[in-house]
């Protein structure tokens, strides 16, 4: 029997936080269908990260050194099995229970993204430089782009096998996936979803990744 859905967590120095964000997404999960994995991609840390989300009950796939946010999650993809691939962060901002709702759309579309009211969650600095990115999606596209970069989403595996090639090791992995699943005419759906502010850690996020 196929697996329904594989959910990837790209995790990086996350020991405050990820042991909480395996148990909840387990619970949410369970509560949908028992044909369900769970894979958390360690990418590299130097703390208890993958050892807490092991003993969380997660599968972990660790990278030997920090290889970056979309390397994770193409080794999440080419690890999973499901059906459909959920992406979901590891610092407690997205909620486990979206997950429900973010699978519901996806009989109609082949990518879904849980899409962020006023780019919430993000730090102040970073909003002007995501209205102007914004604009940039938006023109390549051609069409308004609620989220462009919200790294809470469920795809295709076999479309996101197909792009796979195409996509950067950073953090730009989820607008380049966005723009690539609109080019490509592939159907792309947005769920608006509410965050909560990051339970644990600080952000690896920086300006030269915006630029």
């Amino acid at each position: 029997m196929d697996i329904e859905f594989s959910i990837v967590v790209p995790a990086f120095r996350e020991e405050g936080a990820i042991r909480e964000v395996v148990s909840k997404i387990l619970q949410a999960a369970s509560a949908i269908t028992s044909n369900f994995e769970l894979i958390v991609v360690d990418d590299g840390s130097d703390d208890r990260t993958a050892e807490l989300a092991a003993l969380g009950g997660a599968r972990v796939i660790p990278h030997p050194y920090n290889k970056g946010y979309g390397a994770a999650l193409k080794s999440g993809i080419r690890a999973s099995k499901g059906c459909t691939i959920i992406f979901m962060d590891a610092d407690g901002q997205h909620r486990a229970e979206d997950i429900a709702r973010i699978l519901a759309a996806r009989d109609r579309y082949d990518m879904v993204v849980g899409a962020r009211k006023n780019s919430a969650g993000s730090p102040q600095w970073r909003k002007p430089c995501k209205r102007v990115l914004g604009w940039v999606v938006n023109q390549l596209v051609g069409r308004g782009v609620p989220d462009f970069n919200s790294g809470f989403r469920a795809i295709n595996r076999h479309l996101a096998l197909r792009i796979l090639p195409l996509m950067p090791d950073g953090f730009s992995f989820s607008t380049t996936s966005t723009i690539a699943c609109f080019r490509g005419g592939f159907n792309v759906g947005y769920v608006p979803i509410q965050v909560s502010p990051r339970q644990a850690g600080v952000s690896s996020v920086t300006a030269n990744d915006g630029f």
